[in-house]
């Protein structure tokens, strides 16, 4: 392997513009791809992206080589509001707090406290056109196969039509609604 080859052509990898659909659609397939189908996350899934790959919350605009896959925290030790308002704002999107528009794509987030010397995780959803919400659950590994396809039933297999009375398991702090601006968001492709 050709490791100088490798950062050349990282080098060359130009940040991109990705301008949002007013409305997006509930499709598994879209996720399934074998070239994406390992390397893409949750919330790729909720902001629509599936080239930004693994790419991390407040994070879109680093160019990959300067991220460290093997750093999972996104929160360190706490978990609120202030970071995740902080983190999607960098991404350049819109941080709503409780406020849910009628238009638009929207994305909401949940966190999961660390327990003993685990990090907070979090839970992405989005809403789809047909006014239903869905989400990838977090996988260890990443990937959207098996148990990190997209679903719009709950933990407890209820479609979700109202967020914040779905079950989402261990997820049950509401971190506030995000909006992609109109406009788009940059970001560095990683597939």
């Amino acid at each position: 392997v050709d490791l100088n080859q490798d950062f050349q052509d990282a080098e060359q990898i130009k940040p991109r513009l990705h301008i949002p659909q007013m409305n997006v659609d509930f499709n598994v397939a879209k996720w399934r791809p074998a070239e994406i189908a390992d390397i893409t996350n949750d919330y790729t899934y909720a902001i629509d992206l599936p080239n930004a790959g693994d790419a991390r919350l407040g994070e879109l605009m680093a160019p990959p080589l300067q991220w460290d896959y093997t750093d999972r925290r996104m929160f360190g030790k706490s978990l609120n509001r202030a970071q995740f308002r902080k983190s999607i704002e960098n991404d350049g999107l819109h941080y709503l707090d409780d406020l849910l528009p009628h238009s638009g794509h929207v994305i909401a987030c949940f966190g999961r406290a660390a327990r003993g010397n685990s990090m907070p995780e979090v839970l992405f959803a989005r809403r789809d056109v047909n006014d239903f919400w869905s989400y990838r659950p977090p996988v260890e590994k990443g990937g959207c196969k098996g148990s990190g396809l997209p679903r719009q039933k709950d933990y407890q297999g209820r479609v979700i039509t109202d967020l914040r009375n779905a079950d989402f398991g261990p997820f049950q702090e509401f971190l506030g609604y995000a909006s992609i601006p109109y406009a788009g968001i940059h970001y560095y492709p990683r597939t």
